[in-house]
């Protein structure tokens, strides 16, 4: 037997708030059309805005929104698969899309919170950095901090240059760091 959940909507329901309704099996309700003293409907619970007398009788429903992300755009932002959906959201994506994104995710990152050796590879290949292809993790690792560092360097040194201030070629990042932080 179906739970009969009334979703009280002010106005009129959008084609895809009915959509909604039907697809999880809630009936859409005018809050508007209920005065004090009418006739309460018999449901298991209500949803949206519901009128006073409802939510007394009437354990209330939390709807979950459907405007968020994929679960690619949810880790493309940052965040862990596992983590989805996010808090209030309904999910956007299939259960094997979200298995996938898992998986994936613990592919490149161990146990230990860092990234696996083919990740290290993957992403000093994208970069152009050149390694030994028999490297242990921590020398891939380190080449990758050095190119990030490397990175930075040149970053500030562009700033600098088009704010026409002057620093040593063979700067380090934190002598360019504090001539690239504005006086007070």
């Amino acid at each position: 037997m179906s739970k009969k959940i009334l979703w009280f909507l002010r106005g009129p329901a959008s084609a895809e708030q009915m959509a909604l309704a039907k697809s999880v099996g809630m009936t859409i309700r005018d809050p508007n059309a209920y005065r004090i003293g009418d006739f309460i409907e018999q449901a298991d619970g209500v949803a949206g805005d519901a009128p006073v007398a409802y939510l007394k009788a009437y354990d209330l429903i939390e709807m979950l929104r459907t405007d968020g992300p994929t679960v690619v755009e949810f880790v493309a932002a940052g965040y862990l698969a596992a983590n989805y959906p996010p808090e209030g959201y309904e999910s956007r994506s299939s259960a094997q899309e979200i298995t996938d994104a898992i998986a994936e995710q613990e592919a490149d990152i161990g146990a230990d919170g860092k990234m696996s050796i083919a990740k290290l590879r993957e992403i000093l290949t994208e970069k152009g950095v050149t390694f030994d292809p028999k490297a242990k993790k921590p020398d891939l690792q380190a080449l990758l901090d050095q190119a990030e560092r490397a990175a930075k360097i040149a970053d500030i040194k562009t700033q600098l240059t088009l704010k026409a201030v002057a620093f040593e070629d063979a700067a380090t990042l934190e002598e360019l760091q504090a001539l690239n932080t504005p006086s007070v």
